[in-house]
């Protein structure tokens, strides 16, 4: 009886084995290719750097291929130039509340105008109008001009038309630089919540936030 009893018991435990064994492996997407090969693959090394899609990572994190995110927090950006073999460090700059930029050249002869509603779809003006949601962002747009002559450069803003027409003393190249909020720069706030925890960097200033110069 006591035996009949045992082997019951194991009965049950090898089938309830058995069924949650079958419940992790339906439950399991694996890569597309058998790791280290495949897309899927995730590798540690032992001094604990971790490799998303390569076997070989060689920094704390390498990821080969694309990275989503709804927000990136870091304190450094610093793509790497491979110059004739050296790699050279470059740095991007900071720029406060969420815009977007884009620079370019006009040729004016004494008045150029930008119209942003007739550019090319794909265009870099015509994506840096969709990116900014000029429609609505036009009034904060911010234009730095540079002739390339001895002469003055200055410009005018149409809300209507949504143009931003350029005008010189002299005919010649004017350099242009536009900035402007980005299209979702009202759900960033400047100021985070307690709720986001990050290590970023620390400016203590002893003024209670107030900068002296």
């Amino acid at each position: 009886m006591q035996n009949q009893r045992k082997t019951s018991t194991v009965v049950l435990i090898l089938v309830l084995g058995m069924a949650i064994l079958g419940i992790v492996n339906a439950a399991f997407v694996g890569p597309t290719q058998a790791p280290p090969g495949g897309d899927g693959a995730i590798a540690t090394l032992s001094n604990g750097d971790v490799g998303v899609g390569t076997s070989t990572p060689a920094t704390k994190l390498h990821v080969v291929g694309t990275v989503t995110a709804t927000k990136v927090t870091t304190n450094t950006i610093d793509p790497v130039y491979t110059i004739d073999g050296e790699k050279y460090a470059t740095y991007v700059s900071g720029m406060i509340g969420l815009k977007e930029e884009i620079t370019g050249v006009i040729n004016s002869q004494g008045e150029a105008t930008i119209g942003f509603r007739n550019q090319q779809k794909g265009s870099d003006l015509w994506l840096f109008a969709k990116a900014t949601d000029l429609e609505r962002n036009f009034d904060q747009l911010a234009v730095t001009l540079t002739p390339s002559f001895d002469g003055n450069v200055w410009y005018k803003k149409n809300l209507d038309t949504l143009e931003l027409t350029i005008y010189s003393s002299v005919p010649g190249e004017i350099s242009y630089r536009l900035t402007a909020p980005r299209f979702d720069w009202r759900e960033w706030p400047s100021i985070l919540g307690t709720e986001e925890k990050t290590n970023g960097l620390e400016i203590n200033t002893g003024l209670g936030g107030k900068m002296q110069w």
